[in-house]
């Protein structure tokens, strides 16, 4: 291939983004940005991080050049060895910011320099076939057209590309690409050759056709890595494929010296799509993990205390001897391992608490292509979609969610809100301002159950709390013996106020070494403690185990709302609950969502994480 001039391969990558631009007619308003892949200055679009993580880069004379040269032409070649040491000192957690749409360029890239720097070449050697992009010939014009033909289709591919959201693709489109032949694939896509196989696969599910398990096993993968020519492999790089006759997961871990990168790509039937149609569960789904009882074992009988917030407000008329008595009931159903209580007298209308359910049912109920405009953008928790693959052997919750961030007003995004019922959002704004109310009357209680002053806990949430709502939707599972809707856990949160279906049953809260099922009360919201409300209280309050549970003919859905504390906000007990008597338990934690995610990651406890 002739070498190109610095000057073309800035024209070639401007070309790339106004190609990008054309193909996507409402900008970028549901396509995010692609980080690291146009670091010129003008072209905008990079966040500061990904910007920092370029800056060792920029101030080496044409290494910008030479990168990029490099990613165009399909060879390290032209990679000098100033440029070369600049790479190997890029900060590990760095390399996935830089190409993220294709993560084996960047540990490669560092192998390759790292290898150079120890046998003191000045260039790098020569990696034909590994990105083999050239220009578009009269081949690869006639592989393209049968994608050209189906009207959006390009559209889709680049946006299934760009946003990591597959599930774009449309039935004209993907009748397209399963047509493509085996010798026209590698030349579409030669930067990266998971995507026919993923793409066909995807396709061939959703027309309801049996296709293999695109990646197999280990081995396979690993050759699919190794390109044709290429002088370096990857010995401590781990892959898995899960294969599946309704799903496809594809997880691929990099290692290289103290960095670590999950990337995962599912390819699945929605749990909608696998209900209606009486699938079996895929593996990914069945639960194996017994520890806390199997999901088939009857619930103990239990009863979950019912408090009234009436009594509870400040401005309440009641006798002080019945407030006191609430006040009790309060402290004891917190301080128990149930952690939770069915709240009464909260103050909203029983006509909203049912527009809330139907505005649910309605989203639910909407075409895929409807709720897909909502989905959620890869790495991201926000918006529809399912569980975010976070680890290789994670069991799949049998649920769709939509997620909205509510308060702080000025971070929500309303792209994700559905149009579709058209009062969705007004009916979401009065049940989060009556929720704020009822939080505030909680936490004035809580703090008055343990005789603190007021604010003790409030002031560690900061002044501008977060509140997110999570629409959940259980469909009805074969197997409900065997999968779980929501699997065992506690939440992270502070507190969280949970909207039960006003039929169906399936919570169940593990108290005293037995799960219980919270039974549904008409109009009544379940209040249970998260894990940093159990920091503050020093251990005193318990953030419970739950779980839910799925059935094979009636379909659920609830919506929880979680109350956190600003994100960079540090927690801690409460100074006058340590004592010696009771010593501290926990220590100060600094942005617990962070933290509790990090320690998820690792298969560690936070709550356990965060002991003295």
């Amino acid at each position: 291939m002739a070498a190109k001039s610095p000057k073309n391969i800035a024209l070639i990558l401007l070309f790339i983004h106004a190609c990008l631009a054309v193909l996507v007619p409402t900008g970028l308003a549901q396509l995010p940005q692609i980080p690291g892949l146009f670091p010129f200055p003008g072209l905008g679009g990079l966040p500061g991080p990904t910007t920092q993580c370029f800056s060792s880069l920029v101030n080496i004379p044409g290494c910008l050049t030479e990168v990029f040269g490099s990613f165009i032409n399909g060879h390290f070649g032209i990679i000098g060895s100033a440029c070369c040491k600049a790479i190997t000192e890029i900060e590990d957690n760095c390399l996935g910011k830089l190409f993220p749409f294709n993560p084996v360029f960047g540990p490669l890239l560092n192998s390759t320099c790292g290898q150079s720097s120890n046998t003191g070449a000045n260039k790098l050697s020569l990696v034909p076939g590994l990105l083999p992009l050239e220009p578009l010939n009269q081949d690869i014009q006639q592989c393209w057209s049968s994608l050209s033909s189906g009207q959006g289709c390009i559209t889709e591919i680049i946006g299934s590309l760009v946003s990591g959201k597959i599930t774009l693709f449309g039935p004209a489109c993907c009748k397209a690409i399963t047509v493509i032949s085996d010798k026209c694939w590698p030349k579409l896509f030669p930067f990266n050759p998971f995507v026919p196989s993923l793409f066909t696969n995807f396709c061939n599910n959703k027309s309801g056709r049996t296709a293999p398990s695109p990646l197999g096993t280990d081995q396979t993968i690993e050759s699919k890595l190794s390109m044709p020519g290429a002088t370096i492999t990857f010995p401590r790089t781990i892959t898995r494929a899960i294969g599946t006759r309704h799903s496809t997961m594809l997880v691929i871990s990099y290692k290289h010296r103290r960095y670590t990168s999950l990337t995962s790509v599912t390819l699945s039937k929605s749990v909608e799509e696998m209900s209606i149609n009486g699938y079996e569960p895929p593996q990914e789904y069945i639960v194996k993990d017994c520890r806390f009882g199997s999901i088939e074992s009857s619930p103990s009988l239990g009863s979950i205390p019912v408090i009234d917030i009436s009594i509870l407000s400040l401005s309440s008329s009641h006798d002080p001897k019945e407030v006191e008595n609430e006040l009790e009931k309060l402290r004891s159903a917190l301080s128990s391992s149930a952690g939770c209580f069915q709240a009464i007298g909260h103050g909203i209308p029983s006509s909203l608490l049912d527009k809330i359910r139907e505005a649910a049912k309605h989203f639910f109920a909407l075409p895929p292509e409807e709720k897909h405009k909502y989905s959620r953008a890869a790495n991201e928790v926000e918006g529809y979609g399912h569980d975010r693959v976070v680890s290789e052997k994670q069991i799949l919750d049998w649920s769709s969610r939509l997620s909205l961030m509510v308060y702080p007003e000025d971070q929500r995004r309303l792209n994700l809100w559905p149009q579709n019922p058209t009062d969705f959002k007004d009916i979401l704004n009065e049940y989060a301002e009556k929720l704020k109310g009822m939080t505030d009357i909680l936490f004035k209680a809580m703090e008055k159950s343990l005789n603190l002053v007021e604010g003790s806990f409030s002031s560690q949430f900061g002044d501008n709390p977060i509140m997110k709502v999570r629409f959940n939707f259980y469909p009805p599972c074969s197997r409900p013996d065997m999968v779980l809707g929501v699997k065992a856990h506690s939440d992270r949160s502070g507190t969280t106020i949970l909207l039960q279906d006003d039929e169906v049953e399936g919570l169940q809260i593990f108290n005293d070494d037995k799960w219980i099922n919270v039974p549904v009360i008409p109009h009544a919201l379940v209040v249970n403690l998260g894990d940093q409300m159990q920091i503050m209280s020093n251990g005193i309050f318990k953030s419970p185990l739950h779980r839910v549970l799925t059935n094979t003919q009636k379909l659920r859905i609830s919506v929880a709302t979680f109350n956190e504390p600003e994100p960079d906000r540090e927690i801690g007990p409460v100074d006058e609950l340590i004592d010696e008597k009771r010593p501290r338990v926990y220590r100060n934690v600094k942005n617990f969502a962070a933290f509790n995610y990090e320690c998820f990651q690792k298969g560690k406890v936070a709550l356990d994480e965060a002991k003295v």
